[in-house]
């Protein structure tokens, strides 16, 4: 927005006022509280402009650092070139190599085994009563009547 002029909010106050009929005098007590509280709010509020400004300015510059550092985290990383890459021994290779080791002679310690788990048998969920309501008591007492 733009800024206000200092007796710029006091015209148009003045202006309006003479269209009601009522005279604003610069010389009245009335007329020059007027003027100076006018005169006052003016310059608060060329000055909340600025400083509305410069906040608007400061957080749309944290705002970009902030993307950045999302973008920075989140973004896929980039392939690694193949030099920095060590082969994998495959699983058929690691298979070749225990089978020439215990061709060789050589003893690797017996794998231990897992023991077995205990099973636990489950518990059944406990099997509600049926009772019987007023209705079919007084149904089955009719018909034993009958």
């Amino acid at each position: 927005m733009k800024k206000l002029k200092k007796n710029d909010l006091f015209k148009h106050i003045d202006k309006f006022l003479k269209e009601k009929g009522i005279e604003l005098r610069d010389t009245a007590p009335l007329g020059s509280r007027i003027k100076t509280g006018c005169t006052i709010l003016t310059d608060t509020i060329n000055n909340a402009q600025s400083t509305i400004g410069k906040a608007r300015d400061n957080m749309d510059e944290h705002l970009d650092k902030m993307r950045g550092i999302i973008h920075e985290k989140t973004a896929p990383k980039a392939p690694k070139t193949p030099e920095a890459k060590k082969p994998k021994k495959s699983r058929v290779k690691k298979k070749k190599a225990a089978k020439s080791k215990k061709a060789s002679g050589e003893s690797n310690p017996p794998a231990k085994k897992k023991a077995p788990k205990k099973s636990v048998p489950k518990k059944a969920a406990p099997v509600k009563k049926k009772t019987a309501t007023k209705r079919k008591q007084a149904k089955k007492s009719s018909s034993n009547k009958r």
